[in-house]
């Protein structure tokens, strides 16, 4: 994928993310073992620092760069929330994402390492982060659903850390462009976790919130 034909459909958002394996330079905070996963961009010395990612306006030239210094892309979710699927249950997962586009609307879907799945949205009004944990009672495996939003990002291209294979999506971003994304609210994320939460209840899991639409309205920056 050419970052810099997502640049030119819209999403203006993007960010440099550090590569797996990348070196971090010696007087970065970044760790080895979040490489792959964290924004950072490469020096003329060929390791990776952080920078400011969340104020950094990103340009067409940028996108050339990165794509170029084997950088993952990442994208800010203020104004693109994603709903991150972190689930490992086949099932389970493809659950959740049918009552995503039943309730939420359509949404491209993006694979790192499956049956994990990241369903991106767009919005007019950012929100906060918001997460709903669960697991069946007695049982070690702890699920994670969360909307990504403010203040965050999602990797939208390049290699997996764990799988070492690339990122893909079920439909063409750049054909698709911005407008081509559902609009979502922060009450409508917040009734999909309701809701969500609810129906895992109901069947025997364990639950809990974190962020509601009162709590992180606020949080829109």
């Amino acid at each position: 994928m050419k970052y810099s034909a997502l640049f030119d459909a819209g999403f203006s958002d993007l960010i440099s993310i550090t590569p797996p394996g990348a070196k971090p330079s010696e007087r970065s905070k970044l760790r080895p073992e979040s490489m792959g996963k964290v924004p950072g961009r490469r020096n003329e010395s060929g390791t990776w620092a952080g920078y400011d990612w969340l104020k950094h306006e990103t340009t067409r030239r940028d996108c050339v760069r990165w794509r170029k210094d084997g950088a993952n892309l990442g994208l800010r979710t203020a104004y693109f929330p994603a709903l991150d699927i972190d689930v490992l249950s086949p099932k389970l997962a493809a659950w959740i994402a049918e009552q995503a586009f039943e309730i939420l609307g359509p949404a491209p879907v993006r694979v790192g390492r499956a049956p994990k799945a990241l369903l991106l949205y767009r919005t007019d009004v950012p929100f906060g982060r918001m997460r709903l944990w669960f697991r069946r009672p007695g049982k070690g495996q702890q699920h994670l659903l969360e909307f990504l939003g403010s203040g965050q990002q999602a990797v939208v291209a390049g290699m997996h850390a764990g799988t070492m294979q690339p990122y893909t999506w079920d439909s063409d971003l750049v054909a698709l462009g911005v407008e081509g994304l559902t609009e979502i609210g922060v009450e409508q994320a917040d009734a999909f976790l309701e809701e969500i939460e609810s129906a895992l209840q109901e069947a025997g899991y364990e639950t809990d919130r974190e962020g509601t639409a009162q709590e992180v309205v606020g949080s829109s920056g």
